[in-house]
């Protein structure tokens, strides 16, 4: 009886280990600019079979969420931390740091999703699902949004998207500093 469940408990921890290099190995490949990894990719870094990959997620979208569970902590800890009260000014400074910040601790990932949105179900809804919870987040942080008329309204939330702040960052090379300063005064003329 002790040999099997130490057998079991062998096969057990060797199965968990396979699908945490899984798991790393799509973060890493993401990391590093893959950003469309296929499944052969994955196993390939995680140094085990396709069919390893298949034995532990149903498919990639399986995988994917498995992501998202990963990295969704640190993007709600950088939005936790802006400030809800003071003058709006603060608190817009507050919401923009949020958001550059996050963008670019996320950066790749975020390109990942963003170009895997139109071949994957999961990150098609994840994408969507992230853009309401940014409205939701930036309209508690600064209620005053619901007051504008809605092109202004698309305006702020445009201009603070991943794709605004990259864009900035990387098409036009701005620093970390320009990219908050350029999308603060954006937001803050819509207040004006």
């Amino acid at each position: 009886m002790t040999v099997k469940n130490n057998k079991n408990d062998g096969r057990q921890l060797r199965s968990i280990r396979s699908r945490e290099k899984i798991v790393d190995a799509l973060l890493q490949l993401m990391r590093d600019g893959v950003f469309m990894p296929t499944a052969q990719q994955v196993a390939d870094t995680a140094e085990v079979s396709i069919r390893s990959v298949f034995r532990h997620f149903e498919d990639m979208d399986t995988l994917y969420a498995e992501i998202n569970a990963v990295i969704h902590p640190t993007s709600v800890k950088n939005f936790e931390e802006q400030i809800t009260e003071g003058s709006l000014h603060k608190r817009l400074e507050s919401a923009v740091a949020a958001r550059c910040k996050n963008w670019r601790q996320q950066r790749n990932l975020m390109r990942a999703t963003l170009m895997l949105r139109w071949r994957s179900t999961y990150m098609a809804e994840l994408n969507e699902r992230n853009q309401h919870l940014l409205r939701k987040d930036f309209l508690r942080v600064v209620p005053e949004l619901a007051d504008l008329d809605e092109q202004s309204q698309h305006i702020v939330l445009a201009s603070t998207d991943f794709e605004f702040y990259d864009r900035l960052s990387t098409d036009q090379k701005q620093s970390e500093q320009n990219c908050f300063d350029i999308i603060l005064k954006v937001v803050t003329q819509q207040f004006e």
